[in-house]
């Protein structure tokens, strides 16, 4: 079990790390940021990375705080499920219109996950950085394919 500062520093070189890796990359070359993340043009809507002792996800999540329009864009982003499984995703997508973050807030995830890497071995961190980049840039396509017309 880490302390408060020893994880810190961990989580520092673990991006840290991915930020070296993702410069290896030939996709990424031509990019002004890495990936989309929190910059994808629509209010509550955002993707991201998350990983614990139990595993790495790649996210796209629905967390508008008006329920009305998260649920509106859920459904706008279900009847693309096409244009997400086209992606060829190394694991099985998983849609969860009631995901429960680890703070008790309720949202909508539609991810892709690896449960067998562990952030706190650094020696699964290789395989990490390689799940993260591959299957974000999938979540991109998928995204950016379909994010004109949910937008509206």
């Amino acid at each position: 079990m880490y302390k408060r500062d020893e994880l810190k520093v961990l989580k520092k070189e673990f991006w840290e790390g991915f930020s070296s890796f993702l410069s290896l990359i030939p996709e990424l070359f031509h990019r002004k940021g890495r990936f989309l993340l929190y910059d994808t043009k629509i209010s509550g809507v955002e993707m991201k990375f998350d990983l614990s002792r139990n595993g790495v996800m790649v996210v796209l999540e629905l967390n508008h705080s008006n329920l009305e329009k998260r649920e509106l864009i859920w459904e706008k982003i279900k009847s693309y499920r096409v244009v997400f499984e086209e992606q060829q995703f190394s694991k099985n997508l998983i849609w969860n219109e009631d995901y429960v973050r680890d703070c008790g807030s309720h949202v909508k995830r539609v991810y892709v996950q690896c449960e067998d890497l562990n952030f706190h071995r650094r020696e699964d961190w290789a395989k990490m950085y390689r799940f993260m980049a591959e299957e974000m840039l999938k979540m991109e396509t998928a995204f950016l394919e379909i994010r004109d017309v949910i937008a509206d």
